[in-house]
């Protein structure tokens, strides 16, 4: 029932040394009959950076939207939240 799907929910990043950025992207269904604007989007962190937006997803389409991750702290595994508005 929600409007927007995006696939991947988890990104992995890999194994790479602190301060690397990693260049990944997800890609947003619009599951609606109009087009969907998204303004913006938001993370857990300043970690993450969405270069594309604003980008508008048309009906039934999908776009794909990179996103910047800026790898921080000791080497392991970390989970963050984004949401797109």
């Amino acid at each position: 029932g929600e409007p927007l799907a995006v696939v991947p929910t988890d990104l992995e990043v890999g194994g790479v040394p602190d301060g690397t950025v990693v260049e990944t992207a997800v890609r947003v269904h619009n599951l609606t009959g109009e087009p969907a604007t998204l303004a913006y989007a938001n993370g857990s962190c300043a970690c993450a950076v969405f270069p594309d937006l604003p980008l508008v997803v048309p009906p039934g389409g999908a776009a794909d939207v990179r996103v910047l991750v800026t790898v921080s702290g000791p080497a392991g595994r970390f989970r963050r939240d984004g949401i797109f508005r």
